[in-house]
């Protein structure tokens, strides 16, 4: 083992070990298999999902809400009342899971939702002032958790790697053929 790997636990080296392999590995038995674009996308998942659980673990134990319900509370008090369509964008979620959500949040007095007067098609969910609450008390403790993955690297490293994903993002969100047929739960 090189220098390298006195800085990382087991099974960190594991999940570097097995993206460094699959890299070298499956564009050799796959033809056309892009290395550069399957390091890029394991590295990007493994970041994310090493990220999300610690967040989410840590909610769990010290917090009221789940991460999702975090989010749908987020969109909500920084809009106010929003659509429940639009609110389904914005949090990525499919319909029935965000109606899952919210009649959740609705039962437990977090939100409160209505018809539109204007279109009765239309369902409008904003906070509740016990919903904005829960949202202001368990995102203080959510962002605590963040600052300490973000103190993992220099201010520089940070505004360069929120640069990067916002192009890959925004470039991604303007190319139709990538967002085609796409589930965002998976």
């Amino acid at each position: 083992m090189g220098t390298r790997d006195a800085d990382y636990t087991p099974l960190e080296l594991e999940m570097w070990d097995l993206r460094d392999r699959a890299t070298e590995t499956i564009p050799r038995m796959i033809p056309g298999v892009d290395e550069h674009a399957m390091r890029l996308c394991m590295t990007l998942r493994t970041a994310s999902n090493l990220v999300f659980l610690d967040l989410h673990e840590d909610l769990q134990k010290h917090g009221d809400l789940t991460p999702a319900e975090l989010n749908v509370l987020l969109i909500a008090n920084l809009q106010g009342e929003v659509e429940f369509r639009h609110l389904t964008k914005f949090a990525s979620l499919k319909k029935a899971t965000a109606s899952t959500i919210v009649d959740s949040l609705v039962k437990r007095g977090l939100l409160s939702r209505r018809i539109s007067p204007e279109d009765r098609r239309v369902m409008l969910i904003a906070p509740t002032e016990l919903g904005a609450s829960a949202f202001q008390r368990d995102f203080a403790r959510y962002n605590e958790r963040e600052k300490a993955w973000s103190a993992l690297i220099t201010d520089e490293e940070r505004e360069t790697l929120v640069r990067i994903l916002s192009a890959l993002i925004s470039r991604g969100l303007g190319d139709p053929s990538l967002l085609e047929e796409t589930d965002p739960q998976g």
